[in-house]
């Protein structure tokens, strides 16, 4: 029988019955105490899983191979020394194998490794929410580039250069401003067409704002406007 009593005072709880590659292994809610083998009623399952049997029998070698804190039980009811079963390596140096420092530095490895695939993971998926959220914004800024292409074309109304009588009738009454308010008293009518050539002709500096669209451009958006949502996109990202 041994003893380890380290940095963790914990039992285990495991009972191994036969040959190590042929163990029967259980675990227990008791461990070897008098007042759970006689005072209580406890409970022992065993480990079916191969998977399982494997991980505690690891763990059973692994306390076993303890040469820092393991002490064995004498006859005599003594315990052997601490160390009493390091041994010397080749330059001559006692190593000593502390069972319980090994699994606290393989749980912190453990943990650390844990840390590390979830911050890998979380940057994955960072990177793709990203490009999920810069993909819709070039969909919405598509689609409004497409609500304002499915837009009415207006085209300008045609502007008529002033005729040559009216540009003549002006002249002459620039010209002679007193005959020209005799005959308007003289012949009303005459006046009045007189009066109509005063009217300036509309010019073209009212539409110089947006330039006239030409027949050709006129057809390539008629034909847009025929296309389906991806037909439309792709003008919009491709001018074809």
């Amino acid at each position: 029988m041994v003893s380890i009593v380290g940095r963790l005072l914990e039992h285990s709880r495991i009972y191994g019955f036969g040959p190590h590659d042929d163990m029967k292994l259980y675990l227990s809610s008791a461990d070897l105490m008098t007042r759970n083998m006689d005072k209580r009623i406890e409970i022992a399952w065993p480990i079916l899983d191969g998977t399982l049997r494997d991980y505690v029998l690891g763990y059973i070698d692994v306390c076993l191979s303890d040469t820092a804190k393991l002490r064995e039980l004498l006859p005599d009811k003594s315990y052997t020394p601490l160390g009493a079963f390091a041994k010397e390596n080749s330059e001559g140096e006692v190593e000593r194998f502390d069972s319980q420092t090994f699994f606290i530095n393989r749980a912190q490895r453990k943990r650390l490794e844990a840390a590390e695939d979830q911050a890998v993971s979380d940057l994955e998926h960072f990177k793709e929410q990203s490009a999920k959220n810069a993909q819709k914004e070039a969909i919405a800024a598509a689609e409004r580039r497409l609500a304002e292409a499915d837009m009415d074309v207006i085209v300008p109304d045609e502007v008529e250069p002033p005729r040559a009588d009216a540009q003549a009738g002006a002249a002459g009454v620039t010209a002679d401003p007193g005959a020209g308010a005799a005959g308007a008293a003289a012949d009303p009518a005459a006046n009045s067409a007189t009066a109509a050539t005063k009217t300036p002709a509309p010019t073209a500096s009212a539409h110089t704002e947006s330039a006239p669209v030409t027949s050709i451009e006129l057809a390539q958006l008629q034909q847009v406007k025929k296309r389906g949502f991806f037909g439309r996109l792709r003008f919009l990202l491709t001018g074809k």
